[in-house]
């Protein structure tokens, strides 16, 4: 009997334990249905299983049913969600079986996805595996589902095989001669899925299959074989106006580099006339020698430092082209070249490897006057360009009119660019086999067309596809002759589709125009361009007045556009303005531009370290070294009126005077040596001083790098970067994050990075000799990223993270991500929960900044005993800040007042006596910084304000009209009381504890005058205490049409 007793024991406590075990592991749970028929069955299955079994009412099953039922099937049933009864419930599950369980509607799916699903491609085993497996799927349920017994007809199997690769087509063909003689019938539907499943497996075995194989000999090589597209940023240098010009066929219009004829030359060839010429090897120019190069090209193909056309390419193709010269007639005339690499404009491609097609077309160019002078060049049908080109080269052989001009083109970049052409007008153009001329509207020359050779359309694209088989005899093979021309949508006729030949879905369809046929889309069944980088069409011209030739009377008379401080705003500007409150898009959506990874490969690639310990950064210019013209006289005018304003105000020339003497003396700045004065490029600064409206007294001279001498600035040829200054809501949400907050300052910031010696002479500026402003000028010249260069933010920023990064493993984590994110431009602003995390950090930081010469400073905290531990002359002056005194102390914290002693957010509201206008309402309503929102209920009733002031037209210096000024003087009066608001600075109580895990709230209302969103971080702690503080609000005023 015991041993009964004990063998039942043994027995229950085995149960406890996989009970024990079974409760560890993750609790199931059904997926969301959206209404898939084929996912319906599982689905239900797990449903059931997991939750209609429960023990538990039907009108609480609903509510499971409601939350795991998405799309179209949650809305189909969304009405018995309403009744909450177990008929309900009920009612729900027999909609659902009916229309997405039935048999009929399931087999449906099957076919619809089997019909729509993709050719399969030769070179990747994944996906005959995939298509396999979904076969297998179909076979599976084909005993359930009697529809999908049709798949064993054999016209169905023709349907799929239609989907397979030709050399699998092939070996099913001798699987089926094989069935008909040995059993005299069509194999069925699940002998074809056992043989694409067994070829599935061979195609994905990774040792012996074709694409583990090619893989292993891929990585042996340099360059992995297949299909390499890569991008090229297309620059313009303003400044330049030469018409370059080839040393090798001796015509303008292209360099070197960009040469045809030379690329058809063989690597060996190429390389014996590079050195008879006595070129640079790294940029293909004369005087120098490439291990003297500093402007080295980078090869497209391997990123190496030599040009694109000298590049050893491994690979061995052959190309097919046609020799027009003299007859017009172009077929059967096609002779066999030996491999050459050619190089585009827009992107490298592989000859041959290409399985793309566009609008381009072989066409004859002529001038009307001689219609018998003939050039043969591709054109290029852009629809999205409402002006027409032509090559350069192109240009020089016909025989018309051609004028110099300067068009500002502007393309998706967001950019405008001067650029020096020539107008040509009274040409025309007729089809490769065609007779019919097209006027052409005026055309502009350029170096060269946004096009790709490997794009072309030809006889073979041709033959590659059932529908397109027609136009083998009607489109020539490649023809040995440029894409010179593109052909914009002010020139219809040549644009107007007259027929259109089109496949099945995705297929590629081809347009015949008054040009000839053309084929547009993915070439190859096979293709797969996921990773192509391609070309986008998108530009507008606008022609501008050409430049004129500086002129000795033009040196004499110098015109200056002097920004003024008032501008006129138009009141739709002003709506604008108030719906800034919501951006439309988060920072992981702000894409990076070709300019801006131009900028941080010049950055990564001149970044240094001096011996002193700086850092020092090039200049990012857009296009090497900028010829810039000669502006001193420039400069020479602005130091009169300078000159006048300093001998007028006796405080500002002091402290001028020091500013200047301050930054000489530091070595900012230096005079120009004698020797060098007459070295070229180089750009004379103009410069003016400021006074910061909170810090009075404290000037700083700017340098105005836009000032502009013959339509050109320093900024023009600047890089301005990406921006990588920390959001400045972001670096204030994290300033709230720990009781103890610490603020600091880099002094000097800009001044700290220093500038390529090559670059030093842009930055000339003229000044006095120790201030004496009766004695000449002398040339001085900065040697430090200033103040008002456009690269200077991206210049430093890039400087200082770097300098963080450099840290990485030598100092504390949280030193070098409170230099990386909790850094707006100069100011740093952080919170810890400790006075020991807030001592170390210090410690950290500026032992961090003191390897790259940086200097934290001006330390201000809210904890006495953090600041006892840091240098007196690190900390903000005792005059600013005594916090023995008891009284309140008023920091800006990125502008916004912080009050030390306390330890809250206030706000300081100085209402100024002005006349009621509408000027006075966007002054007033404007003056309120508030970047987290705190006070937005408020200022969105001034908003409204000023939005209807602006939607009734009323003028700038206008009285405010009758209606209007109540609402106005009503909340003016109630301004003041903002200054009684206090937000605590930190989320969560000093004695709050440490923090267990947070939640977000967010909130949102709308009406017919404005909305606003607020949120609320709620905070828990380890003892169980809650937390709830306002994280930050934005509102807007509806938008509302002027009348």
């Amino acid at each position: 009997m015991v041993q009964v007793q004990n063998s039942s024991d043994v027995a229950l406590i085995s149960a406890l334990a996989e009970a024990i075990s079974a409760s560890r592991l993750p609790t199931p749970e059904p997926a969301v249905f959206t209404g898939d028929p084929l996912k319906f069955n599982d689905w239900r299955l797990s449903f059931v299983t997991l939750i209609d079994r429960k023990n538990i009412p039907k009108n609480e099953k609903l509510y499971y049913l409601r939350q795991y039922l998405g799309g179209t099937a949650k809305k189909a049933v969304e009405g018995f969600f309403l009744l909450g009864t177990e008929a309900a419930y009920d009612s729900a599950w027999q909609l659902l079986e009916k229309r997405f369980g039935d048999p009929f509607i399931i087999g449906k799916s099957f076919r619809d996805k089997l019909h729509g699903w993709p050719k399969v491609s030769s070179k990747d085993g994944s996906e005959l595996r995939e298509f396999a497996d979904f076969l297998r799927s179909c076979e599976a349920a084909m005993p359930h589902i009697k529809t999908l017994e049709v798949l064993n007809d054999c016209n169905e199997s023709q349907k799929i095989l239609l989907k397979l690769p030709d050399w699998l087509v092939s070996s099913w063909n001798r699987k089926v001669m094989e069935s008909r003689l040995a059993k005299a019938r069509y194999p069925t539907f699940k002998e074809l899925v056992d043989f694409l499943s067994k070829e599935a497996d061979l195609a994905c075995d990774p040792i012996s299959s074709i694409q583990a194989v090619k893989r292993i000999e891929g990585e042996r090589q340099r360059q992995p074989r297949g299909q390499t597209i890569q991008a090229k940023t297309l620059s313009t240098n303003t400044a330049q106006h030469n018409i370059p010009s080839c040393d090798f066929c001796k015509r303008t219009g292209h360099i070197l580099a960009n040469c045809r004829k030379f690329c058809e030359n063989t690597v060996q060839d190429r390389v014996k006339f590079v050195q008879t010429e006595k070129l640079c090897f790294g940029c293909l120019k004369t005087g120098h020698l490439s291990r003297k190069c500093d402007n080295r090209s980078t090869c497209e193909r391997c990123q190496k430092k030599h040009p694109t056309c000298l590049h050893v390419d491994k690979l061995s193709e052959r190309q097919t082209f046609i020799s027009p010269k003299g007859d017009n007639n172009l077929k059967d005339k096609a002779v066999t070249k030996e491999p050459v690499s050619t190089g585009t404009t827009n992107r490298v491609t592989q000859a041959g490897l290409s399985t793309q097609t566009s609008s381009i077309v072989p066409v004859w160019v002529s001038s009307i006057k001689q219609p018998d002078q003939e050039v043969l060049v591709y054109a290029l049908l852009d629809t999205q360009s409402d002006t027409t080109f032509i090559l350069d080269e192109v240009a020089q052989d016909l025989d018309t009119r051609k004028e110099n001009v300067c068009l500002r083109l502007s393309t998706m970049s967001n950019r405008s660019t001067d650029i020096p052409c020539q107008k040509l007008t009274n040409l025309q153009v007729r089809g490769c086999n065609l007779d019919k001329r097209i006027p052409l509207p005026s055309l502009f020359t350029r170096e060269f067309i946004p096009a790709d050779r490997a794009h072309i359309p030809t006889s073979q694209t041709a033959q590659r596809w059932p529908h397109l088989e027609q136009l083998v005899d009607k489109i020539p093979p490649p023809l040995d002759c440029e894409v010179g021309l593109l052909i914009g949508y002010n020139c219809q006729q040549a644009l107007l589709p007259r027929e259109i030949l089109s496949g099945e879905e995705n297929y590629p369809y081809a347009q015949r125009t008054d040009l000839g046929w053309s084929i547009i889309g993915c070439s190859s069944a096979a293709s797969d361009c996921s990773d192509a980088i391609g070309t986008s069409h998108r530009v507008i011209v606008h022609q501008v007045t050409p430049i004129m030739q500086p002129s000795l009377t033009l040196r004499r008379e110098v015109h200056f556009a002097c920004k003024t401080h008032v501008k006129e705003i138009n009141p739709i500007d002003i709506i604008k303005a108030l719906e800034s409150d919501f951006t439309e898009h988060t920072t992981e959506d702000m894409l990076v531009s070709q300019e801006d990874l131009l900028f941080l490969s010049k950055m990564k690639e001149g970044i240094r370290q001096k011996e002193d310990g700086h850092f020092e950064l090039p200049l990012p210019f857009k296009t090497g070294k900028p010829d810039l013209p000669d502006n001193k006289l420039c400069a020479v005018h602005r130091l009169s009126a300078l000159e006048r304003r300093l001998r007028k105000n006796e405080q500002y020339f002091k402290d001028y005077v020091h500013f200047m003497n301050d930054i000489i003396t530091r070595g900012d700045a230096e005079k120009v040596p004698h020797a060098e004065l007459e070295n070229q490029p180089a750009w004379y600064i103009p410069h003016h001083g400021v006074y910061h409206p909170h810090k009075p007294g404290k000037i700083r001279v700017v340098f105005d790098c836009s000032a502009r001498f013959q339509d050109t600035s320093l900024n023009d040829n600047l890089l301005s970067g990406p921006d990588l200054t920390n959001t400045l809501v972001g670096v204030l949400c994290r300033f709230r994050k720990g009781s103890i907050a610490i603020m600091c300052d880099v002094e000097r910031m800009f001044h700290q990075f220093c500038v390529a010696k090559k670059h030093q002479d842009y930055l000339r500026f003229l000044w006095w000799d120790n201030g004496d402003l009766n004695s000449k000028p002398s040339v001085y010249r900065m040697k430090v990223h200033l103040f008002g260069a456009a690269s200077s933010p991206g210049c430093s920023n890039f400087g200082f993270k770097h300098l963080a990064s450099q840290g990485l493993g030598k100092f504390s984590e949280e030193s070098v991500k409170f230099i990386q994110r909790s850094f707006y431009v100069d100011d740093g602003l952080i919170s810890v929960d400790s006075p020991g995390e807030a001592i170390h950090l210090i410690e950290e930081s500026r032992a961090l900044c003191r390897t790259g010469n940086l200097r934290l400073h001006k330390f201000v905290s809210n904890k006495r005993e953090v600041l006892a531990t840091i240098p007196p002359e690190e900390c903000v002056q005792t005059k600013d800040l005594d916090m023995a005194l008891g009284e309140p102390h008023i920091e800006r914290a990125l502008g916004v007042q912080w009050c030390i002693e306390a330890d809250e957010f206030q706000f300081r509201v100085v209402v100024k006596e002005n006349p009621l206008t509408r000027r006075r309402v966007l002054s007033t309503v404007a003056s309120v910084y508030d970047p987290l929102g705190f006070v937005a209920p408020f200022i969105l009733v001034g908003k409204q304000i000023l939005q209807e002031l602006c939607r009734d037209k009323v003028s700038w210096d206008e009285d405010l009209p009758d209606h209007i000024l109540p609402k106005w003087e009503s909340w003016l009066r109630d301004l003041p009381h903002l200054a009684a608001l206090k937000i605590p600075r930190s989320y969560c109580p000093s004695n709050f504890g440490k923090v267990k895990h947070y939640e977000l709230h967010n909130f949102s209302d709308a009406s017919f005058d404005g909305y606003g969103a607020c949120s609320y971080l709620r905070a828990t702690s380890e003892t169980g205490q809650i937390s709830c503080s306002l994280q930050s609000v934005m509102a807007r005023s509806s938008r509302k049409s002027l009348r």
